[in-house]
């Protein structure tokens, strides 16, 4: 359960003559609580304006009129919550219900005394403990071709729909936002997408039986014996809305399908100021209107058309629209700063280069050249493989035609959430508390629900370590990366791998756990927590140029 409490406190004054002048503050407080994780967030905001109002009269109508004269906001927030990456998954689940009713008694001169019991059980579980999925990125949704998919979304305010629902959580797409930096170079960008796409949940299908007896029996001078039996089966599933969608086939993601000119994803600056594409934005998003897809015929045949109402501001009333094309981009957009990048595998087939290498702390190969006896030097440096079609590069060109090339990924190689019921106990001093290989485990019977969820996240990059930056007029003569043999001006950083998997645990200490006592009504409720994860652990090793080459010890 979460909660979300707040005070606000309202201060106005006002001079209420003709001409009104007033100032006024709100301040609010509050925070987020929940009975797993505890104090979440804590909010804080103020608002002050003054204003001055007066009578207005046109014709025999008067009107009040409202200045603002000057107003100042402050508001903060500090949350104590981990970032939440993983898309909601939905588990298929299978119930199981009965009930008997038995009752005895006798029968006599009108008098029908009764006895009996009557019992019920019920067990909701889920189909399976362990649930494969394919799950697609904001880059690659265009690759998926089956339902049976995990998409990288989530819901504004979700709630269950019900017949008086009257509008649907808002889906949105949960993309990575990147922070770059670097000497002349410094932003956000983030990936965008040429086309609308149709989000929907991973195919899930669940179901349930029930069955029923009831038995009667009585006896005297007018006997009866009566007997019922039910039973009940039931499936629910839940996937893409496929049949009677125009507006899914030509909304959904859309691959390049060997079109050179189009992009189905791409990397851009958030401040981008390069030119906004108006074709796409007049004839398919139709400026800043409002649109509702229009449905026809009805249930169970209801069928979504490509066709759209907007809503106009200045009218309040919806106007017709159509969109008769495919809702996609036919040009690239347009962007000043390019933003390339390439998988793993990719690098690997793309020369040294382009490879993930590890240098030696302190150590440096040397030979003779063989001509003036001069030593050459460089690192004893293997390749480090990653896992082939994730990201492992990218190549950022600046306007003026630099080039920033962030080539090592550093990973975290795995991270855990688990959330489980410990037994009830007085609360620690210190927040934490003690729990057994059985707690933390699907055989926990602490608690009144014996609660245990583990999250795991596999290995993904969470940074990427500039490894060169070039010059406009640079060219690799060899595709090993810059070296003395290339043309241009160029400057190389190199890295040592400190220690490939280093264990980090909140809280820190083995076997214990930071504790969520819960209500204070139920002892049944307390829960405790940990994350646990391991990562890379990467420094640098020395920065080169074409005449200077410094070493960090």
């Amino acid at each position: 359960m979460e909660i979300n409490p707040s005070v606000r406190i309202d201060k106005g004054i006002m001079d209420i003559n003709g001409t009104c002048e007033g100032a006024g503050s709100r301040t609010t407080i509050g925070g987020g609580i929940s009975t797993r994780n505890g104090l979440m967030s804590f909010n804080f905001s103020n608002v002050k304006k003054d204003w001055i109002t007066k009578d207005v009269k046109i014709s025999e109508n008067k009107y009040h009129e409202t200045k603002l004269v000057k107003g100042n906001s402050r508001s903060g927030s500090l949350s104590f919550s981990t970032p939440i990456f993983a898309s909601a998954i939905q588990i298929p689940m299978y119930t199981q219900s009965y009930n008997l009713d038995f009752s005895y008694g006798s029968s006599n001169f009108g008098f029908d005394p009764m006895y009996g019991f009557t019992g019920w059980y019920t067990l909701t579980k889920p189909r399976s403990t362990r649930i494969p999925s394919n799950a697609y990125g904001y880059l690659n949704e265009h690759l998926k071709t089956q339902e049976n998919v995990l998409l990288d979304i989530s819901r504004e305010k979700d709630a269950p729909l019900h017949r008086k629902s009257k509008v649907l959580a808002v889906p949105l797409h949960t993309y990575d936002v990147f922070s770059v930096s670097g000497e002349g170079m410094n932003g956000q960008f983030r990936a965008y997408r040429s086309d609308v796409g149709i989000l929907h949940d991973k195919k899930i299908a669940s179901g349930s039986h029930s069955a029923g007896l009831g038995v009667e029996l009585a006896g005297g001078s007018i006997a009866h014996l009566g007997a019922n039996l039910n039973a009940t089966l039931h499936k629910s599933e839940s996937y893409k809305w496929k049949n009677f969608n125009e507006l899914g086939f030509k909304a959904d993601f859309k691959a390049s399908n060997g079109i050179l000119d189009y992009e189905p994803s791409y990397f851009k600056m958030i401040t981008e100021q390069a030119g906004v594409d108006m074709d796409f934005r007049d004839n398919l998003l139709r400026c800043d209107y409002i649109l509702s897809p229009k449905l026809e015929g009805g249930f169970p045949l209801v069928n979504l058309k490509s066709e759209f109402s907007k809503y106009n501001f200045d009218f309040d009333y919806m106007v017709p629209g159509n969109v008769s094309q495919s809702m996609h981009r036919t040009y690239r957009d347009r962007r000043s700063t390019h933003i390339g990048y390439f998988t793993n595998a990719e690098k690997q087939r793309m020369g040294t280069g382009h490879w993930i290498f590890s240098n030696p702390r302190n150590s440096w190969v040397c030979f003779n050249d063989g001509f003036n006896n001069q030593p050459l030097c460089w690192p004893a440096i293997p390749p480090i493989s990653k896992p082939a079609n994730q990201i492992g590069e990218f190549v950022i060109t600046k306007p003026d035609g630099q080039i920033y090339t962030y080539g090592i990924p550093v990973y975290n190689n795995i991270q855990k959430d688990v959330s489980f019921a410990v037994s009830n106990q007085s609360y620690p001093a210190d927040g934490r508390v003690t729990y057994s290989n059985k707690d933390n485990s699907l055989e926990n019977d602490k608690g009144l629900d014996n609660f245990y969820s583990s999250q795991i996240t596999p290995g993904y990059a969470h940074s990427f370590l500039l490894t060169s930056i070039t010059s406009p007029d640079y060219s690799d003569r060899l595709n090993d990366g810059p070296s003395n043999d290339d043309m241009g001006k160029w400057v190389k950083f190199n890295y040592t791998r400190g220690n490939p998997n280093y264990k980090w645990r909140i809280p820190f200490k083995p076997m214990t756990a930071n504790y969520n006592e819960g209500l204070h009504a139920d002892p049944l409720d307390d829960k405790a927590s940990y994350i646990y994860g391991e990562k890379e652990l990467w420094n640098v090793h020395s920065i080169e140029s074409r005449n200077y080459i410094a070493i960090l010890l």
